[in-house]
């Protein structure tokens, strides 16, 4: 079927496939529209395919639909960049699984309403198999807690090789070269009937990146799965993990100049018109993450603990050389390296990246909506550029890398449209000049 959405026609091909092999291709009398989002917390697409319904379910006669979803809906949009040749572009071309299906209404009209996400999604949400971390440890039943655990980053690797069957040959599977090692270490093991998905949620809230300390963040490409460090993500802003740009117009034709690296790009436009700005929630979250000094007494054994330097933390013991109950004396210190514990330098590395978890939830957002894009996805960046002069500061702040948080794009008659959700990245952070504004240099570039 060819829909046509800002003056640019599109071939949409549709069709269901169930667990017998049959099939039921979607033809424009019941096609309503379809909705795509991805989000930086998943590396999978998820959607809602929304058909006509007035005929009450006669448009699937002679197909036996699945109750609930657990069917293969393929999905293919080609845009006709050239309409004299009538050249193609292909935007999408994928299979999902279906989630679920509900009957609604929508502007007065009856329609059904299937969820679908990417196909790779179903062995972690159907599967039910029994998996453990002690798999992968010799002769775990005679070793202590701490001897079983494992790294997790192997965790979620050996979790993902097992749904898909792939340990014969998981490098078609995961990205080794895109796979960042943690220093956290984890036992762990799926309850019965537990989704898989459940697992990897859990696994993932316990990695701590070995070199940068900080969180992890699942994404795939190209059919493979990659685990990188947030670091590693923002280091990778300009080249790697760089999604595109948009354009905001603001009707003031005058250059602009600023000492910010500029990425040359292919613009998507927009009016500053249809762009919202959601300021920094300054009352709820952290802007800047300081240096603290914390130390704690022993008075069994008269000794101080200072943890110093916040990312690669250093533990001295202080212990005094005289008796600090006799009055009148002066203490004389001495100090002695002890080493960080695992659980210790844990606990550290999860509370920073709960800080961090904070300052992408309450960083400055812009919300921008642009003719429809499905490339630009969660956890990618893309440059803002703002035409003109900047009328104040807030305006001047706008050009820039933004960390794509979500991206929900519709496809209907006359419409495509995609709507960006992005988060600012920056630290207003009053320690220095040594401290840029990119959020990288903060967490130990």
């Amino acid at each position: 079927m060819t829909i046509t959405a800002n003056s640019t026609e599109y071939i949409v091909s549709i069709h269901f496939i169930n667990d017998k092999g049959e099939t039921k291709i979607i033809d424009k009398r019941d096609f309503n529209r379809l909705h795509f989002e991805s989000s930086y917390f998943t590396p999978f697409m998820q959607g809602k395919l929304q058909l006509n319904n007035t005929n009450q379910q006669s448009i699937f006669q002679g197909y036996n639909m699945t109750p609930g979803g657990g069917e293969f809906i393929f999905i293919n949009i080609e845009q006709i960049s050239n309409p004299t040749t009538r050249q193609k572009i292909t935007i999408l071309s994928e299979t999902y699984i279906t989630q679920d299906v509900t009957v609604g209404v929508s502007r007065g009209q009856k329609v059904l309403n299937y969820y679908f996400v990417n196909m790779d999604y179903g062995p972690l949400m159907y599967t039910k198999l029994p998996w453990s971390t002690n798999n992968y440890v010799d002769n775990s039943a005679h070793k202590t807690t701490s001897e079983k655990q494992i790294l997790v980053s192997d965790a979620i690797k050996h979790l993902l090789v097992k749904l898909y069957n792939r340990e014969s040959h998981p490098e078609s599977i995961i990205d080794f070269k895109n796979w960042d090692e943690s220093s956290s270490k984890i036992e762990y093991t799926l309850n019965n009937q537990q989704p898989p998905m459940q697992g990897l949620k859990h696994l993932i809230s316990k990695y701590v990146s070995k070199k940068h300390h900080d969180m992890g963040i699942l994404t795939q490409s190209g059919g493979l799965y990659r685990l990188n460090s947030l670091n590693k993500l923002l280091k990778q802003s300009g080249n790697k993990n760089y999604a595109g740009a948009i354009q905001i117009e603001t009707g003031d034709n005058r250059n602009s100049y600023s000492n910010k690296r500029s990425i040359k790009s292919t613009f998507s436009p927009t009016h500053i018109s249809k762009v919202k700005i959601i300021p920094q929630n300054v009352s709820l979250g952290s802007n800047t993450i300081v240096d603290h000094s914390v130390s704690s007494y022993n008075f069994l054994t008269s000794e101080f603990k200072l943890l110093n330097e916040e990312g690669t933390v250093s533990k001295n013991s202080y212990t005094s050389n005289r008796n600090i109950n006799k009055p009148n004396k002066v203490i004389l210190p001495k100090f002695e390296q002890t080493p960080d514990t695992l659980e210790t330098c844990q606990n550290k590395y999860t509370n920073r990246i709960v800080l961090q978890q904070k300052l992408i939830d309450f960083s400055k957002k812009l919300y921008i909506p642009i003719l429809g894009n499905l490339y630009l996805k969660g956890s990618k960046f893309i440059n803002v550029e703002l035409t003109g002069t900047p009328l104040n500061e807030e305006m001047r702040d706008i050009s820039g890398l933004w960390f794509i948080l979500r991206n929900r794009t519709l496809l209907r008659d006359k419409k495509f449209e995609s709507r960006i959700l992005c988060g600012k990245l920056n630290i207003d952070t009053s320690v220095g000049p040594a401290f840029h504004n990119n959020l990288a240099t903060l967490l130990n570039q």
